[in-house]
């Protein structure tokens, strides 16, 4: 019996649908540690991020507050790991 398994193509045209499927059922924004927690990384390492344009965050005017949307740290998880 002989296995066939998928191509590079296949399994990210499959990562892409299902990431576009979690994108839009929680969209939301997070805060600084929910993010960091979400990416399973430590809160420096989210600043740096943040710092060099890997990840996008939203500031709240008079507050100085940072939130992430989810689904744009979804969109830098799949660049990071296309790339």
């Amino acid at each position: 019996m002989e296995i066939t398994l998928p191509t590079v193509d296949e399994i990210r045209a499959v990562l892409k649908e299902e990431l576009e499927q979690l994108r839009y059922t929680d969209e939301r924004l997070m805060t600084r540690e929910e993010a960091a927690e979400f990416l399973s990384i430590s809160l420096p390492t989210l600043n740096d991020w943040t710092k060099s344009g890997k990840i996008k965050c939203h500031r709240i005017p008079d507050t100085g507050r940072v939130y992430y949307l989810r689904s744009e740290l979804l969109d830098a998880v799949v660049e990071c790991k296309v790339s």
